[in-house]
C-alpha cells in the first residue's frame, strides 16, 4: 500500500481528487489496473481510495504482488503517479471517470442500506442536503487540467508512506510486458 496525506471534505479540490482516484485505480480501465494487471499480470487488482474526512484524509493505493516484485512495483506505481501529476488525465479518461462517479453516487442511494449510510455521512459531516447534486455538478465542470492542478496541489510524493506485508525475499525486476497495445508501439 502506498498512502499520502490528503485534503478534507471542505477542500475545493475534493471532487477532483475523487475523480483522480477513479482514474488511477477504481475501475478495470484505470491507469494502474491497466499497467499492473493487464500489461504485466502482476496482480488481480489495484484500488485507489480517496478517504477524505472533516479533519483531513488520505489517498491510498493498494495492490497485491508476489513478494519478489515489491520494490519494483512500488517504483512503477510511483513513476506512474509522477507522470499523472505532470500530465494529468486525457479528456477521454475524464469523461469515463465522471460517468463512473455519477454511477457510484446513484448506486449509493439506490439501495436502502446504502442510502441510509450516505444520508448519515452527509449529516455527520455537516454537508448540505443538496450535497450529492452539487458534487455531480462539480464533476461535470472539471477539465483534465483542473484535475491535474488539483492533484498537484494535494499530493506530495515526498510525503508518501509505503507499507508492505509479507516475507522478505530477494527482489527482482518487473517481468516483461504481457500485452503490447497499439498505443505502446
Amino acid at each position: 500500500m502506498l498512502a499520502f496525506p490528503s485534503i478534507t471534505l471542505d477542500d475545493p479540490d475534493y471532487v477532483a481528487m475523487e475523480i483522480a482516484s477513479i482514474l488511477l485505480g477504481n475501475h478495470p480501465n484505470s491507469r494502474l489496473t491497466n499497467e499492473l494487471r493487464q500489461k504485466r499480470g502482476l496482480t488481480y487488482g489495484v484500488v485507489a481510495t480517496f478517504m477524505p474526512f472533516k479533519a483531513g484524509g488520505s489517498l491510498q493505493i493498494k495492490w497485491d504482488v508476489e513478494p519478489r516484485y515489491n520494490e519494483a512495483s512500488q517504483a512503477l506505481v510511483s513513476e506512474m503517479l509522477e507522470t499523472f501529476l505532470r500530465n494529468g488525465p486525457t479528456q477521454e479518461e475524464l469523461d469515463l471517470a465522471r460517468q463512473l462517479f455519477r454511477s457510484e453516487a446513484l448506486n449509493a442511494i439506490s439501495v436502502n442500506a446504502l442510502a441510509v449510510r450516505e444520508i448519515s455521512a452527509i449529516g455527520f459531516n455537516g454537508r448540505p442536503l443538496d450535497y450529492i447534486q452539487r458534487q455531480q455538478e462539480d464533476a461535470l465542470a472539471l477539465t483534465p487540467e483542473a484535475v491535474r492542478l488539483a492533484v498537484n496541489r494535494t499530493l506530495d510524493l515526498k510525503k508518501s508512506v509505503f507499507i508492505s506485508v509479507g516475507p522478505e525475499v530477494p527482489q527482482e525486476p518487473l517481468p516483461e510486458l504481457l500485452l503490447i497495445t497499439q498505443a505502446d508501439e
